[in-house]
């Protein structure tokens, strides 16, 4: 999410909603958003998570739910099977893009 005002306020004037959660108190570092039309309906899908700072939101099209997630888990932070089953909802479509900091360990 910027702070700049000069895009906050262009993305207001273009009709555009700006969804975000909440940090986690984890460190300074910036959250997560995704930017949406506001003509899109959508909700937002995702609980807090530990150790991952995520956004989701759920659109229909066609018929079916998709969920779009924005996420980023520092390179301090484990990323655990539990977080990893809150990211991939198994009832929907989804798509996850961010930074993940996962290293290949082989």
């Amino acid at each position: 999410m910027t702070t700049a005002p000069h895009l906050q306020s262009h993305i207001l004037e273009c009709k555009w909603n700006v969804e975000t959660t909440k940090k986690l108190n984890m460190s300074t570092e910036g959250g997560t958003a995704i930017i949406i039309k506001r003509t899109i309906h959508h909700r937002i899908t995702l609980s807090p998570l530990n150790h991952i700072k995520a956004t989701a939101i759920s659109v229909l099209t066609g018929g079916t739910h998709i969920i779009f997630t924005a996420a980023y888990k520092p390179p301090q932070n484990p990323i655990t099977n539990e977080n990893l089953d809150q990211l991939i909802d198994h009832q929907s479509h989804f798509l996850i893009a961010g930074d993940l900091n996962s290293k290949h360990t082989d």
